[in-house]
């Protein structure tokens, strides 16, 4: 999988986070195309909003996403487009039996 098919398999993550106010910024190839970087950016984004803001947008790739999908993002990363606050998950075999 290349990096416009998973953003393809990413539409609707893409339309959700949309309709609340926050974009992917960018879907970039890891060392292999099975290990992608997926940034979101979420320009309201303050240090007293960011642990529920970054928790609903994992929320939203978790509905909006199939395991299989998921299987190739290897990290969702967070940021804000005004001081470069940025937050990182792994998305991984653990955690998507932890969360």
């Amino acid at each position: 999988m290349d990096s416009k098919q998973l953003r393809a398999k990413l539409q609707p993550l893409i339309e959700q986070c949309k309709s609340e106010g926050m974009h992917i910024e960018d879907v970039i190839s890891g060392a292999t195309n099975t290990s992608f970087y997926v940034d979101l950016c979420m320009p309201y984004l303050t240090k007293e909003n960011f642990n529920d803001i970054h928790d609903r947008a994992f929320d939203i790739l978790w509905d909006t996403t199939d395991e299989e999908t998921r299987g190739f993002i290897f990290t969702f990363c967070v940021t804000n487009e005004c001081d470069g606050m940025h937050r990182c998950r792994s998305v991984n075999a653990d955690e998507l039996e932890m969360a």
